[in-house]
């Protein structure tokens, strides 16, 4: 039995950034522009670009700005993370203020 691994639309998009800068290009616009004219979806990919700086320079701040106004409009995902991002530590200090 041949076992095929499935990507998610995520992935696959990440996957040919890392192997087309133009297509990174291109994709870096999209989220941002979509992210600013208030959609969910975009919000959430353009935060998880900033927090993790691969692409675009990181930008913490900015990112949990953008992972809010996506959990707001009830992205499941960006509730997630942002909880994940703003919960204090096992040590009683915020991610966001570490």
């Amino acid at each position: 039995m041949n076992i095929i691994e499935e990507k998610t639309l995520s992935e696959q998009i990440k996957e040919n950034m890392e192997n087309n800068p133009d297509f990174a290009a291109g994709v870096i616009q999209f989220y941002k522009a979509m992210a600013d004219n208030g959609n969910a979806d975009a919000q959430y990919e353009w935060a998880i670009l900033l927090l993790e700086g691969e692409f675009v320079e990181e930008n913490y701040e900015l990112a949990l700005d953008y992972l809010g106004k996506s959990a707001e409009q009830g992205h499941e995902n960006a509730e997630t993370r942002y909880f994940s991002e703003t919960a204090p530590d096992d040590d009683g200090r915020y991610d966001a203020w570490a």
